[in-house]
């Protein structure tokens, strides 16, 4: 009878092993559930919470969670230094969404992370896109975000340095400055003055591209860079102790508010002009742009993402409408506000209330010739500059000192793009 108890034993083992991996292939058969992780820093944080949000109301079945790079400095590096480690290991967030503004920055310079296969080629999925309209938005702008590989970077938000002046109280409103010589050379005390403030800004908007970051190498020489802090230098002395001048109607870098100044005086005859940089066009700054990490595991999720953030209806407040009396990306808008210009012309320039003002918008864009994504290149520019030009804060730098801060941010530039 001892065999048959063996038997027993034996059949036991087998069918509790057949039950086993039933369990396990039940189990594996039940589907995870799928996340789409959206990583922002802090200034859009409203803004990733609207996709997480509003999109995930639109498209069931994918639950959509939110990264956010904090604002405190000590936070904000620790939670980049993570992010980075989970990149290079083959992993990280599906969706980046950041502002190219403050020290949250996940990639230092995003043109140089265009060229490191940090992102993926979006062209086949706008080519089926379900709501953005990329026929619609500044073309150069959006080249700006383009490689060999196709397009890596969907440029979100930008600006330029521009003014406006009541014609009335301009020397000779006939002669508006078209390059950045005859702005240097301008003799018009409302010109003149106005043209020395944001003197950062309008450092970075003289510039045209700073760099060839397939080349590693800087399109400006350490020459041309010394000539330009001269120049500059030259001209803020000449007219940061006049007298504020009166017809000042808008002056900045544009946003919502630039044109709403505008409107505000269109009765009157307006000078509205671009800032030019040193090619005789004008230099965009995108302010917030978004992509894809090459890394993910939901490609058509993450775009669909991308495709209900860019849309008409959210970048204008329209929203979609889902369920009984919700809206899904309402309210929440790009143009007009504060923060630059929405990448989409077409809906910016409808914002625009008067004529003169979009007869001005269409004009300016259509001159941009260089778009560039603030970098730390910039920041070595911008802190270079401001050691100096002293002006405003003391004694002004001689001459040999100028050069000597001019050649050590020259070299670290160059270092900083081969690295």
């Amino acid at each position: 009878m001892k065999w048959r108890q063996g038997l027993k034993k034996v059949m036991g083992f087998v069918l509790a092993g057949i039950f086993a991996v039933g369990m396990m292939g039940c189990q594996g058969g039940q589907e995870e559930e799928e996340i789409l992780t959206v990583c922002v820093d802090s200034a859009n944080e409203s803004i990733g919470s609207m996709i997480a949000d509003g999109w995930s109301n639109l498209d069931d079945g994918v639950k959509t969670e939110l990264v956010v790079i904090p604002s405190d400095e000590t936070a904000a590096q620790a939670k980049i230094k993570e992010l980075r480690t989970e990149i290079m290991s083959g992993g990280g967030p599906d969706v980046f969404l950041f502002s190219t503004d403050g020290n949250q920055r996940l990639f230092e310079d995003p043109k140089k992370a265009m060229y490191s296969d940090a992102f993926l080629p979006l062209d086949d999925y706008m080519s089926d896109a379900k709501y953005m309209k990329p026929e619609e938005w500044n073309q150069t702008v959006l080249e700006s975000g383009r490689t060999e590989e196709g397009q890596v970077v969907l440029p979100v938000q930008y600006t330029f340095h521009a003014f406006a002046f009541q014609s009335a109280c301009l020397k000779n409103p006939g002669e508006i400055p078209s390059s950045l010589e005859e702005i240097l050379a301008c003799e018009d005390p409302l010109i003149g003055e106005y043209a020395t403030f944001y003197p950062d800004s309008i450092m970075f908007h003289s510039f045209g591209e700073l760099a060839d970051y397939q080349e590693e190498k800087l399109f400006c020489s350490k020459e041309d860079l010394q000539k330009r802090v001269e120049e500059m230098i030259a001209h803020q002395s000449k007219w940061l102790s006049k007298t504020e001048a009166e017809g000042i109607v808008a002056c900045g870098e544009v946003d919502g508010t630039f044109f709403f100044n505008v409107d505000r005086f269109s009765g009157e005859e307006e000078a509205v002009f671009a800032f030019p940089n040193d090619q005789g066009g004008v230099t965009a700054r995108v302010n917030t742009y978004a992509e894809i990490n090459r890394n993910t595991e939901l490609p058509e999720q993450a775009f669909a993402a991308l495709d209900f953030l860019l849309s008409n209806e959210v970048i204008s407040g329209e929203g979609f409408p889902y369920g009984e009396d919700k809206w899904a990306g309402r309210g929440d808008s790009f143009f007009p506000g504060t923060g630059g210009i929405s990448v989409n012309q077409t809906l910016a320039q409808e914002a625009c209330k008067s004529q003169t003002a979009k007869d001005a918008f269409q004009k300016m864009n259509s001159q941009i010739t260089a778009v560039r994504y603030p970098s730390i290149l910039d920041q070595e520019i911008q802190q270079m500059y401001w050691a100096a030009d002293l002006n405003a804060f003391g004694p002004q730098s001689d001459e040999a000192t100028r050069k000597e801060l001019v050649s050590r941010a020259y070299e670290r530039m160059e270092m900083q793009l081969s690295e």
